[in-house]
């Protein structure tokens, strides 16, 4: 047997068994890194130390070594049993998308960082459903002690001044003491604002069916009817309609 023979035959027994053969048959190979040649270590060992170090990189970095040309967002059953509802309408994982492109992670790697953001987001809605009675206890106590009632003023002036969808969007936002008392100043402003007169508005008796007819089509000064904006005043034309027609 041959001495680069005998070299080879014993290598430590890793992937790179036959690289690391070939590279000690020569002097000194060029890419071997100085950092590994340390004192008492032969030129086999080094090799073979250099020869470790790149597989654990490898190991390292292998969630960031090919991405799929699309991921899918595959969530853990557990977090699925747990109620965790798709991410399909989230505008962040559009983001978090294009970030996995840029890093060339795979799609293993994308679904254990999934996930992760997953679990977290789950924890953080939790978290929230536990902590809103108590924020909505600290927003009352704000309001006063007729919270309840000023609340329920609010939501009746929008149940009755708002089509279903300027509802939904109103009370969306009319989640804070603040939110409520907002709107209690646009309705003052609303109900104090200038009638067309104060004749037809205060539906005297025996009015007309023609000037009954009238109130219905008197607007505010922003150019809505008053029918609309003003419950108040649509009680009175409703009544001086009825009182007209008989």
């Amino acid at each position: 047997m041959s001495e680069s023979e005998a070299v080879a035959e014993a290598a430590p027994d890793t992937s790179n068994a036959d690289a690391v053969a070939a590279a000690v048959a020569t002097d000194r190979p060029e890419w071997l890194q100085s950092k590994y040649e340390t004192e008492g270590r032969s030129m086999e060992e080094a090799i073979s130390e250099q020869a470790k170090g790149y597989n654990e990189i490898r190991s390292r970095m292998g969630a960031f070594t090919g991405a799929p040309d699309a991921y899918e967002a595959n969530i853990s059953p557990e977090l699925t049993e747990a109620g965790y509802t798709p991410l399909d309408e989230d505008p962040r994982i559009d983001q978090f998308n294009e970030i996995a492109k840029e890093l060339n992670l795979s799609q293993d790697g994308y679904d254990k960082m999934l996930n992760m953001y997953a679990s977290w987001d789950m924890a953080e809605t939790e978290a929230a459903k536990a902590a809103e009675p108590e924020r909505v206890k600290e927003e009352l106590a704000k309001l006063g002690t007729n919270a309840d009632q000023r609340v329920k003023n609010v939501q009746d002036w929008i149940g009755a001044n708002m089509t279903a969808e300027e509802k939904a969007g109103l009370e969306a936002v009319a989640t804070s003491a603040e939110a409520v008392m907002a709107i209690e100043s646009l309705i003052a402003k609303t109900r104090n604002a200038p009638q067309a007169t104060a004749e037809v508005a205060a539906a005297p008796t025996g009015i007309s069916k023609e000037d009954a007819l009238k109130m219905r089509y008197v607007k505010h000064e922003n150019g809505q009817l008053m029918m609309s904006v003003d419950p108040e005043y649509r009680r009175k034309a409703d009544a001086a309609l009825e009182a007209a027609v008989g």
